[in-house]
């Protein structure tokens, strides 16, 4: 997935601050703002295509990579 707020992120975010000098915060707002749609990923974003992919809807979808990222990946 794309950016997702979660400790793993909140951890980058510190070590980047650390590493840069910046303030905490910087380092994920900066990463969201390469985000086309320029927001993080919630869990629910997330949700529905795990749901999807486990229904039957998707029965014959095999081998393919699904971004769920808002667009950061085809920026």
């Amino acid at each position: 997935p794309g950016i997702v707020p979660t400790p793993m992120w909140t951890k980058i975010d510190q070590d980047r601050a650390e590493l840069f000098g910046a303030k905490e915060g910087e380092a994920m707002a900066a990463f969201i703002q390469q985000v086309p749609l320029k927001r993080a990923a919630t869990p629910e974003d997330l949700a529905g295509v795990v749901a999807f992919l486990c229904s039957a809807d998707a029965d014959y979808i095999t081998g393919q990579a699904i971004n769920v990222d808002g667009g950061f990946e085809m920026n």
